[in-house]
């Protein structure tokens, strides 16, 4: 789904400058001006409920509005063989429901305050989530949580329809996950074997899709649209000692009574499941048409399950490797952009870079250099035997290792900080680990065990899975069918204007009060040097 508006702006946490300190800046440069660091604290409560839903509320009052996230532990490992793409599909689905008959889910997001809304598959969860003034907090959590009981209820076929034409048309353009087409599916393929859950594609297949009947759908959210199976987060601007009213007063008798206390199922594994190695490799590099202006090389790895404690590994591997690979522009002409990035999953994670092309004139070649960089991606942050005696010579007491690690950690802390700063971005971390690992401060803990971590942990994570033999890549080119591009789009656009939009009251004036508020609680500063610092 798209996000209707987005929310713009964010204030740097102070905690970033006390963690900064930590990582190698020097704090008395701060001390000197009489600026007090304090950390930004974050206070959270837990609440279970004998269904076996879990609801974590996080309270921040820096900001005049609230959100909620709820997880389904149910993505596309969950699809039936041969219904690849049905947990993609129910997603969509869940905007058309119309959970007491009238108004689809989508109006009842407008009706209750909603300013942003979006929803997501990925390989073991489905995520919603909307934002909104603090002061709408109750009926966007009553939306939600009505969803959760009926997540398609009472959707017409001719709806079903027009959201089934949305899913397949993501197959031909860019889609809601970012990658365009099947390109992510295809990486699936390359790098898990046959019946690993993470090989079944999220978007499913045209073949799959074609497959898909009401009847699945609802088979689908019967199984897995379950309390014991779901996770919801609550965060911003909220009392928690109100809490726990709040959620008595909003969330329905079936999402949170049964006759016995449920006990959750296992959703990680007490011991990480084995990496499996990647299919063999071709000879050379699969060539794939796709609906992209210019060339994209891909290459992936395989990597350790996410969500638990070691999760921020991937994380600060990828932005090394991102740093390292990024040097190829200079020598080779046919790259124009390089990113890695990874995602998570509960049984395997995977590393991904993407390569923009201007033509792919040489795209063995480019794979070759990217993969002959692959050992430096860590070496850099080990000390070498020289190190001590080449650093006494420059009269530093820190070695270039030191100094690139240090760097480089400080780089990914603050944006992980940064990134943390988005409320949606927040939110939606805090969930899912949440969910999958069943501990609402494991997130916070990973940003403590991130500036505490050492070269060795890092080369140790990545040593047996980031290597040139277990990586795997595909060239994908235009397809050149620019036509058939514009009837799909058109086809989509057609869909899209097949929706029903219902015309809903103006939203109450407080909630536009609420938002235009003065911030307040801002205090200013004049440093020594003259510059002026704003709190």
């Amino acid at each position: 789904m798209n996000t209707p508006r987005r929310i713009l702006g964010t204030r740097v946490l102070v905690i970033a400058l006390a963690l900064v300190a930590a990582c190698g800046g020097n704090v008395n440069v701060v001390k000197k001006q009489n600026l007090d660091l304090k950390p930004v604290n974050l206070p959270l409560r837990t609440f279970a409920f004998p269904s076996g839903l879990r609801v974590v509320v996080e309270k921040d009052t820096r900001t005049p509005l609230a959100g909620v996230f709820a997880v389904v532990g149910s993505g596309s490992s969950s699809d039936p063989k041969g219904k690849e793409g049905l947990a993609h599909y129910v997603e969509h689905l869940a905007f058309q429901s119309k959970p007491f008959g009238q108004l689809r889910f989508e109006d009842m997001l407008d009706a209750a305050g909603a300013i942003a809304w979006n929803a997501s598959t990925n390989f073991d969860a489905t995520t919603y989530y909307e934002i909104g003034p603090a002061s709408a907090l109750p009926q966007l959590l009553r939306a939600e949580a009505v969803r959760m009981v009926v997540p398609v209820s009472d959707i017409s076929s001719s709806a079903r329809k027009v959201e089934l034409d949305v899913v397949r048309n993501e197959l031909r353009e860019r889609n809601e996950t970012g990658f365009v087409g099947d390109v992510f599916s295809r990486m699936q393929v390359a790098l898990f074997p046959p019946g690993h859950p993470n090989s079944s594609p999220i978007g499913g297949t045209h073949q799959s899709l074609s497959s898909l009947t009401k009847a699945d759908a609802d088979a689908f959210a019967k199984a897995h649209y379950r309390p014991d199976n779901l996770t919801i987060v609550i965060l911003g601007n909220v009392d928690l000692d109100k809490a726990g009213e709040l959620l008595a007063e909003t969330l329905p008798e079936a999402l949170v009574a049964a006759p016995q206390p449920v006990k959750l199922p296992t959703r990680l594994a007490p011991v990480a499941p084995p990496v499996p190695e990647p299919p063999p490799r071709p000879d050379r590099i699969p060539k794939v048409e796709a609906a992209i202006p210019s060339p994209e090389l891909w290459i992936g790895w395989s990597m350790p399950r996410g969500f638990d404690r070691d999760a921020y590994l991937l994380t600060f591997l990828a932005t090394s490797a991102r740093q390292r690979f990024a040097r190829l522009r200079l020598d080779d002409k046919d790259i124009t952009s390089i990113n890695v990035f990874p995602v998570s999953g509960k049984d395997a994670s995977v590393l991904l870079c993407h390569i923009a092309l201007n033509e792919a004139s040489h795209p063995e070649d480019t794979l070759r250099d990217v993969l002959g960089e692959v050992d430096h991606v860590v070496n850099p942050f080990m000390r070498d035997p020289n190190d001590e005696a080449r650093s006494s010579m420059r009269g530093s007491r820190y070695t270039a290792s030191d100094v690139a690690y240090t760097r480089t950690r400080r780089t990914i802390l603050i944006g992980e900080i940064l990134g943390m700063e988005d409320l949606i971005q927040r939110g939606l971390r805090r969930a899912t680990v949440t969910h999958f690992a069943e501990d609402p401060t494991l997130l916070s803990r990973a940003l403590r065990d991130l500036a505490d971590l050492n070269p060795d942990q890092l080369r140790e994570y990545a040593r047996p899975y980031l290597t040139a033999d277990r990586a795997r890549a595909i060239l994908f080119v235009p397809n050149g069918a620019s036509s058939r591009l514009a009837e799909a789009s058109g086809r989509a656009a057609s869909a899209e204007h097949e929706r029903k939009w219902e015309k809903l009251p103006p939203p109450p004036k407080e909630w536009m009060a609420e938002l235009l508020r003065d911030p307040g609680q801002l205090a200013s500063h004049q440093l020594k040097n003259g510059v002026s610092v704003v709190l």
